[in-house]
């Protein structure tokens, strides 16, 4: 392939009627043609790369876009329900606190008074309690 240092440095001499020598120009042009040829295909076909590969990226990016934004959301909805379960779990350990204590007071007060059955009826209802903490129907019922 010519170089543009081969090309600045040619030197056709004159013919006789004043003009270059048509057969030296032509050798000169012909290789030099086929180089632009070449060259020119290779640009077009680099040019159409770009092209594909400048909407492959821009289709990168607006993805990259998507997935920061769902990741986002992801995050929002695990710091939510987070959020969700503990009040659940603190709301759950009130209750069981407060029934614990009413036991606890109603079996000391069957105590004071030598109450057998309630005493009785109390540890029955511990028994229930503790077994089944998340029960529906335990949970209204000792409420």
């Amino acid at each position: 392939m010519i170089t543009p240092q081969q090309i600045d440095q040619i030197a056709f001499k004159k013919s006789s009627f004043g003009g270059y020598n048509m057969q030296q120009v032509d050798e000169f042009l012909e290789p030099l043609t086929e180089d632009y040829v070449t060259l020119y295909k290779e640009n077009a076909l680099l040019k159409s790369k770009l092209r594909v590969l400048a909407g492959k990226l821009e289709e990168y990016r607006k993805s990259e876009g998507a997935a920061k934004a769902n990741t986002a959301d992801a995050q929002a909805e695990r710091d939510k329900m987070l959020a969700a379960a503990k009040a659940q779990c603190d709301k759950m350990l009130k209750e069981a606190a407060a029934n614990a204590q009413r036991i606890t007071a109603a079996a000391s007060a069957a105590v004071q008074r030598s109450d057998i059955l309630v005493l009785f009826v109390v540890l029955v209802d511990i028994n229930i309690a503790s077994s089944c903490v998340n029960c529906a129907y335990c949970s209204l019922r000792y409420r």
